[in-house]
């Protein structure tokens, strides 16, 4: 967990703000929590963690993208699956890789369209 808000702060994803009456009080405001899941359990296991802002139910959250830019397994087995096809053209040098970007999302350019307001998770207040 500390790792996963290290590098969001890092990339000033965000800030920690005291609550104002005056200044937060007609905004709605989220519950966050961490997701902790066990990643590679088929080649070396770690512990992976992910600060999530619950905005089920906000009719706002349309114009928020929240999905990571990211290729779907579907697709990277269909590139594989041509991939052979493709090696053999004369005079071509194809390359395949795959690579992983961590958060990938939140180092997009694009800044969000509203201000996102959330209490903190449990783990860290």
């Amino acid at each position: 967990m500390k790792e996963e808000l290290d590098a969001l702060r890092a990339l000033r994803v965000f800030k920690v703000v005291q609550f104002d009456l005056q200044k937060h009080g007609n905004t709605r405001i989220f519950n966050s929590r961490f997701v902790n899941e066990i990643k590679g359990k088929t080649t070396t296991p770690y512990e992976k963690s992910r600060l999530v802002i619950q905005v089920y139910g906000d009719n706002g959250k349309a114009v928020i993208l929240t999905q990571s830019p990211t290729i779907q397994r579907s697709s990277q087995r269909l590139v594989i699956a041509l991939a052979p096809s493709l090696i053999q053209i004369p005079g071509k040098q194809i390359q395949l890789s795959l690579r992983d970007i961590t958060q990938a999302y939140i180092q997009s350019t694009t800044l969000l369209q509203r201000l996102i307001v959330a209490r903190l998770p449990k783990e860290i207040q």
